[in-house]
């Protein structure tokens, strides 16, 4: 009697703290998911590829079919972005190799809040620091409106934005390089403008979380608050691995109602531009289980997402 009642304590005490554990996590139903079915084409699938916005790479993308010791989270096919030693962003291309890939999934088509989940996978190889200059920089996919902007097409406020991730080499509040540091790169209206801003945005969270090329899948996630029409109170938030990592508040995305969130911005390569950004070695990433979700205007934002 002692032993069960003990056992159906223990039972609740765990119920109750996998509750608690799980406090700060939002389960919901997708709105879309990525699905790479064809091994054959990438393109073959629900992602809406978009070609009225700029896109390349296209060789550089491989639709991978999970095996027995190698599966994506969710048991589905995933994409590996391959980067061909030498290579850096589609502008230094010619004369460095072309590396990476970039396109668009025009997927929505909203105001309301919208988080982008997907996992990738760094091999163990990958050179986040290069013996010959330090650690390397490059681009991540993120979110998107309008035309989703990058590069130096500063944002005016009704034509696009872009919020993609990536792996960074220097943290301006510190000025100091870090190896495989994650943050967030905002490209919105007056980005440029702002606090450690510049013509390709405002690096954001930088070193909040970290990269490792340890082989293993991690979860990344970003969560677009569109501001209201002539106020700044639009917001981004950031999960790695099932936590809140990074918050910020008071950003003007738009200064139109019509500039709304659209899809991803499926973009990673190396750089910066020309050949003290390239990648030392050939090597890849691997991308798998996007997802997009509606998360509820009514719900506390800074919460992690989890399919229901």
């Amino acid at each position: 009697m002692q032993k069960k009642t003990l056992l159906t304590y223990v039972f609740l005490f765990l119920f109750f703290y996998s509750l608690a554990g799980s406090a700060d996590v939002l389960p919901l139903v997708p709105y879309w998911e990525g699905k790479f079915n064809d091994p054959t084409n990438w393109t073959h699938s629900n992602i809406e590829f978009n070609k009225s916005l700029p896109y390349w790479g296209r060789k550089n993308i491989e639709v991978r079919v999970p095996g027995s010791l190698e599966k994506s989270p969710e048991g589905d096919n995933y994409l590996r972005f391959h980067y061909p030693a030498g290579s850096a962003n589609s502008k230094s291309s010619p004369p460095l190799p072309l590396g990476g890939a970039q396109f668009y999934g025009a997927m929505i088509n909203t105001n309301a809040p919208v988080t982008l989940s997907f996992y990738l996978r760094f091999p163990k190889t990958f050179p986040f620091d290069s013996s010959a200059r330090g650690p390397t920089i490059g681009k991540l996919p993120g979110l998107f409106g309008g035309i989703g902007n990058t590069g130096r097409n500063v944002p005016t406020g009704s034509d696009g934005w872009t919020t993609r991730f990536t792996w960074c080499d220097y943290v301006e509040s510190t000025q100091q390089q870090v190896t495989g540091g994650g943050q967030l790169l905002q490209f919105t209206y007056n980005s440029n403008l702002s606090g450690g801003g510049h013509d390709y945005g405002t690096n954001l969270g930088s070193n909040s979380w970290a990269f490792n090329p340890d082989g293993k899948w991690h979860n990344v996630q970003q969560t677009i608050h569109l501001n209201d029409v002539g106020s700044d109170n639009g917001r981004i938030d950031i999960c790695f691995d099932g936590k809140l990592v990074f918050s910020q508040s008071n950003i003007i995305f738009r200064t139109s109602e019509a500039l709304q969130t659209n899809g991803i911005i499926f973009q990673s390569f190396f750089g910066g531009y020309g050949a003290s950004f390239a990648t030392p070695i050939d090597t890849y990433i691997d991308f798998a289980d996007f997802a997009l979700y509606l998360y509820p205007a009514s719900a506390s934002p800074g919460l992690c997402v989890a399919k229901e």
